[in-house]
């Protein structure tokens, strides 16, 4: 059927042979009850004077050679990089080699996210305030860790960065984990949502609005009698 569409121009009025290994289409003609997509079929050929001719897949050598590759063909295609390096970047993953070019046997996998928010930490007065009465007091709801983290309960306590609020954000909703949950379900475990998620431009051309817009009532004319 694709070739038919590409070839419209070459085909058109012109007596042509159709040879397939889709051995259901050599009964197109002959079929009584037709399914929706073989009736489709069946107003495309219409158009054209051809006939449908079933040749096997086996003993169409030349063109499956053309149109296949073996497994061993495509272990020699060169493959790009950059998508790879995309997907790293977004699972916050760094890699590092030596200078010896020595081939990279192992992943050292660092939590950046979590180094960045310390290191807002230290940058934020309020919070260097609030580190020092932890180290020289004993809170409850307050503890520095052994890697330099300030945490409020079992949480690390997060500036008021906005571009680091607006990566964890991105981090929880648009990660290969978060499969964009949503406001509503995202909400019980961070806040500031409803406005991150509707600025999602991945929600806005897939996820379709299935209620009816809001707006104000229209009233009706007056009508003018005579």
């Amino acid at each position: 059927m694709f070739a038919l569409k590409i070839w419209q121009h070459y085909l058109y009025r012109e007596t042509c042979q159709i040879f397939t290994d889709h051995k259901s289409l050599k009964y197109l003609f002959a079929h009584k009850e037709l399914n929706l997509r073989q009736r489709r079929w069946l107003d495309l050929i219409k158009n054209y004077d051809c006939t449908i001719e079933y040749h096997p897949r086996r003993a169409n050598v030349v063109a499956d050679a053309f149109s296949r590759k073996s497994i061993g063909s495509l272990s020699h295609l060169q493959v790009e990089y950059l998508p790879l390096l995309v997907e790293l970047r977004k699972s916050r993953v760094e890699l590092s080699m030596d200078d010896q070019g020595a081939l990279l046997a192992t992943l050292h996998v660092r939590p950046v996210l979590v180094e960045r928010i310390i290191e807002a930490q230290l940058q934020d007065p309020a919070i260097c305030m609030l580190r020092l009465e932890v180290e020289n007091s004993t809170m409850a709801d307050y503890s520095v860790r052994n890697y330099g983290a300030l945490i409020v309960g079992t949480r690390l306590y997060v500036p008021g960065d906005e571009e680091l609020k607006r990566e964890i954000l991105e981090e929880a909703y648009c990660s290969a984990f978060a499969m964009h949950l949503g406001s509503t379900k995202m909400y019980c475990t961070l806040k500031e949502i409803a406005k991150y998620v509707s600025k999602c431009l991945i929600c806005q051309q897939v996820k379709a609005v299935r209620q009816k817009p809001s707006r104000f009532l229209q009233p009706l004319p007056i009508p003018k009698w005579k």
